[in-house]
């Protein structure tokens, strides 16, 4: 039997201090035939020179994460791609081959896979937090998918789908997710990929977390006019700071006054309609509740959402959800309105 060839497509900016480590575990994965693509968008620290050195092809582009994968794919030989991020950690030299073959055994040609996500941390302290997200890797429901957890895709399913999407700096993972769920299937496969937590770190987990739910939130409702003014707003991963989340409540807040009372209501409406679909979360968090302090593998909470959610599929559902998203994002903006001022007065 033949080795199976797969291209493997790394995007980088600044990533000098895991690039290297990074394809040396790729360069030591048994048992496939692999072509290395760095794409990197203009870095600065040496990166450019670690991936000469290890002998990968380099790919010079523009930057934003979901362009250089694009152009990543275009040059790639074999007809598996699988795109992975430049601090992602390979624990096992059999991964990738354990995960193409899964991928093969799965009936269907338009399919694409994807591992649970194990976060690097310096303590062995147990956080509820990272176990939660770890669990919620697993799943193959919408808003599970991050791009840290690798993306195994077929190259004519890939451009069958438009590719990822270049529109916006950050949303091109959750965007081919939705389409290959729409279209395909989904696989969560055996194994794992470690990630770093450095942007956690670095901007506060809840802060964090709560800005991706409230980008993720207003893209699936078309809040075309929040994107068009954050931009500025948002940091690249290599200059992140801690999240002045005010800002992003702000920006909200004045697209709600700009508007009239009849689109607020409606934009309004749409949030609590997608807030109502992605309640199984909260019920999800129980399960993973039980899982962690009483190592509890069932999820009865989540089963009891499933059961329950189809006679919850009404408008007046919808509207007693959007008042209280309403509610919780003015207590919210006025926290964030007073931590917000003591961390920038500390700085």
């Amino acid at each position: 039997m033949s080795q199976p060839k797969l291209s493997i497509i790394i995007p980088c900016l600044n990533e000098a201090s895991n690039i290297e480590r990074l394809l040396k575990e790729l360069q030591q994965q048994k048992n496939i035939i692999s072509e290395i693509i760095v794409v990197d968008g203009g870095s600065q620290d040496g990166t450019q020179n670690i991936a000469k050195n290890a002998g990968v092809v380099l790919l010079e582009t523009k930057r934003g994460r979901g362009h250089q994968m694009n152009e990543g794919a275009k040059i790639a030989q074999y007809e598996m791609l699988f795109f992975i991020h430049a601090d992602s950690y390979i624990e096992s030299d059999s991964l990738l081959y354990k995960g193409m073959l899964e991928l093969q055994s799965s009936s269907g040609s338009q399919i694409a896979g994807h591992f649970s996500l194990r976060f690097i941390r310096n303590t062995k302290r147990k956080s509820l937090a990272y176990f939660h997200y770890e669990e919620k890797s697993k799943l193959n429901r919408e808003e599970t998918f991050g791009g840290d957890q690798g993306l195994f895709i077929d190259k004519s399913f890939f451009e069958e789908l438009g590719e990822f999407d270049e529109s916006l700096p950050f949303l091109e993972d959750k965007k081919i997710s939705l389409e290959i769920l729409k279209q395909g299937k989904f696989v969560t496969l055996s194994g794992c990929l470690g990630t770093s937590i450095r942007r956690f770190e670095v901007e506060g987990f809840s802060r964090r977390m709560l800005l991706t739910i409230l980008i993720i939130g207003l893209n699936r409702i078309s809040y075309h006019m929040f994107f068009e003014h954050a931009f500025d707003l948002y940091k690249e991963q290599d200059k992140s700071l801690k999240l002045n989340m005010h800002s992003f409540f702000y920006l909200i807040h004045q697209i709600n006054m700009r508007n009239s009372l009849k689109t607020n209501f409606l934009d309004w409406y749409r949030v609590g309609r997608y807030t109502r679909g992605n309640i199984w979360q909260f019920f999800f968090f129980g399960d993973v509740c039980l899982r962690y302090f009483f190592k509890v593998q069932r999820t009865p909470f989540l089963s009891f959402h499933d059961g329950v959610f189809p006679f919850t599929n009404f408008w007046l559902f919808d509207l007693i959800v959007m008042i209280l998203t309403y509610t919780i994002f003015y207590i919210c903006w006025v926290y964030f309105w007073f931590t917000d001022r003591v961390f920038l007065n500390k700085s």
